[in-house]
């Protein structure tokens, strides 16, 4: 099975595409959170992951999008970071899509576990050292031969803390760090 692994697409459609096109014939598609901010098309970003039947979990860019539209907030239309320009273009359908995504997934591919989750601030440790890894997966109870994927920090790594331990990051697909 080939499966894509994609993060942080900061509402980049052209840059889905352009990955797409690269990589023409895939089975499964999983994407590890921030959909959505930092970028003009958040729209076009959900739909595409629709109509690819991506599989994805939350990140804390979808969470702010979902938090600042929520507020209803009259945003006006000039001088709007990308969060708030967002929040004010994305549609309760979309908003929807994002409010239902999971915080954590557990899957297998080809006989192997995989637990994906976004990562946040307070959870970086885990990038240090084995004893973190280990320590956070059993935070999460999962058994610690389980591959971790992870989004959230823009840095493509592949680290091995034992043959059995592994993190995975895909990197950024629609922002450059």
């Amino acid at each position: 099975m080939k499966a894509l692994l994609i993060s942080d697409l900061h509402s980049n459609v052209d840059a889905l595409e352009a990955i797409l096109a690269f990589e023409k014939k895939v089975d499964v598609i999983y994407c590890a959170g921030d959909v959505v901010d930092v970028g003009p098309n958040p729209n076009e970003v959900v739909q595409w992951l629709k109509d690819h039947g991506v599989i994805c979990v939350a990140g804390n860019h979808d969470e702010l999008v979902v938090e600042l539209f929520d507020k209803n907030l009259d945003l006006g239309n000039t001088n709007l970071s990308w969060l708030e320009y967002n929040a004010k273009v994305i549609s309760p359908t979309n908003i929807e899509y994002l409010r239902a995504l999971p915080k954590n997934l557990l899957f297998k591919i080809d006989g192997f576990e995989y637990f994906m989750t976004h990562l946040y601030k307070e959870d970086y440790a885990i990038i240090q050292s084995k004893f973190e890894f280990s320590n956070f997966m059993k935070s999460q109870n999962i058994n610690e031969s389980t591959r971790l994927i992870l989004g959230h920090t823009h840095k493509q790594m592949l680290v091995y803390f034992s043959s059995n331990q592994i993190m995975i990051n895909s990197g950024s697909t629609g922002y450059r760090s």
